[in-house]
C-alpha cells in the first residue's frame, strides 16, 4: 500500500475541458476530459471507493463519483468522466459560482479514497488528493456584441425584441444554465427584461438567442427609451447595459453568479434590414 500511495501522491491530474449540463437545485452533470501523468512503472486500474469530495479555497462544495481511470506504465491515462456532481453546500457553491464567473482561473481540490488494481492485486484505502486548476470566465473580457436585433411583436404591456448576442468565454469550462432573465438598461434607466430561454456558454464565441420585453416604466425611462429607439431607426449605435438580478435563475446555487453579471454592449443602428419581422 505504501508504494501505491506514493505513486498516487506523485501523479499529476489536469483537466483540459469540462462541461456542466443538466443543472438542478442540488446537482448537475460534470463532463470532464483531461490527463493523468507520472503514474508509475506499472499498468493500473484506479477505481473510486466512494464519492470524491470537491473543495474550493478550503470550502466543501459537493461530491461526485468519478469513472475508473486506466493507467498505462510510463504513459499515464486519459481522463474521461461524466459524473453527477451533488451539491452539498449550496451557500459555498453559490460563492464559488460567482468567483468562477469573475476570475481568470479557479482551483478545485479533489479528496477521497480509491482502490488500485495492479499486478493481480487490489489495494484499498489509498487516498487521492489532487488540485486541478481551470480557467474562469473573467467576467467575459471580450466585447459583448449584438449580432442581430428585430422587433417581432408585442402587447399593451411590452414590445418583444428578438436578439442574438455574441459572448466570448475564455474559460475551458462550458456551462448550461437553463432559463435566465436579466435587466436591460439605457442611460441609467431600466428598459425591460432580457430573457434567455436556454442559456448555454461554451468555450470561445457564443451566439446566444434571447428576447427583450421592452417596457420602460417611469417618465424618464420612457423618454430614454424613445431616444434609444430613435437612434436605432436612424442607424445610430447606442450603448446598453445588462445586469443580473436576484431572480435571474430559479437555481439557488447559481444565483450569486448570475446576479453578479454586469456588461455593456453596443446596439447597432438599423442598417439594411427590416425593422419588423415578417410573418
Amino acid at each position: 500500500p505504501a508504494v501505491a500511495q506514493s505513486a498516487i501522491n506523485g501523479s499529476k491530474m489536469s483537466i483540459t475541458s469540462a462541461n456542466i449540463t443538466s443543472p438542478q437545485e442540488d446537482s448537475f452533470v460534470m463532463r470532464m476530459s483531461g490527463l493523468v501523468t507520472d503514474t508509475g512503472p506499472f499498468d493500473a486500474e484506479i477505481e473510486m471507493a466512494g464519492p470524491i469530495q470537491v473543495y474550493s479555497d478550503g470550502v466543501l462544495l459537493g461530491e461526485m463519483i468519478m469513472d475508473p481511470i486506466s493507467s498505462k506504465a510510463g504513459v499515464g491515462a486519459k481522463l474521461e468522466s461524466s459524473p453527477t456532481f451533488r451539491v452539498t453546500n449550496k451557500e459555498g457553491f453559490g460563492d464559488f459560482s460567482g468567483r468562477m464567473l469573475r476570475t481568470e482561473s479557479f482551483t478545485w481540490t479533489l479528496d477521497g479514497q480509491v482502490n488500485i488494481i495492479a499486478m493481480g492485486m487490489t489495494l484499498t484505502g489509498i487516498r487521492l488528493r489532487k488540485e486541478i486548476t481551470m480557467k474562469g470566465m473573467g467576467n467575459f473580457p471580450g466585447p459583448v456584441t449584438v449580432q442581430s436585433m428585430r422587433l417581432t411583436g408585442g402587447n399593451p404591456d411590452y414590445l418583444v425584441i428578438e436578439m442574438v448576442v455574441g459572448i466570448i468565454s475564455p474559460s475551458n469550462v462550458g456551462i448550461s444554465v437553463g432559463h435566465v432573465e436579466m435587466d436591460a438598461y439605457y442611460s441609467g434607466h431600466r428598459m425591460g427584461r432580457v430573457i434567455i430561454p436556454d442559456m448555454v456558454l461554451k468555450p470561445g464565441m457564443n451566439s446566444v438567442s434571447s428576447r427583450m420585453h421592452y417596457a420602460p416604466q417611469d417618465p424618464s425611462a420612457v423618454a430614454a427609451g424613445r431616444d434609444l429607439l430613435s437612434k436605432y431607426v436612424m442607424a445610430q449605435d447606442s450603448v446598453m447595459g445588462v445586469a443580473g438580478t436576484e431572480d435571474s435563475t430559479t437555481i439557488q446555487s447559481l444565483r450569486p453568479a448570475l446576479q453578479a453579471i454586469r456588461f455593456t454592449t453596443v446596439v447597432p443602428g438599423l442598417r439594411n434590414q427590416p425593422l419588423i419581422k415578417q410573418a
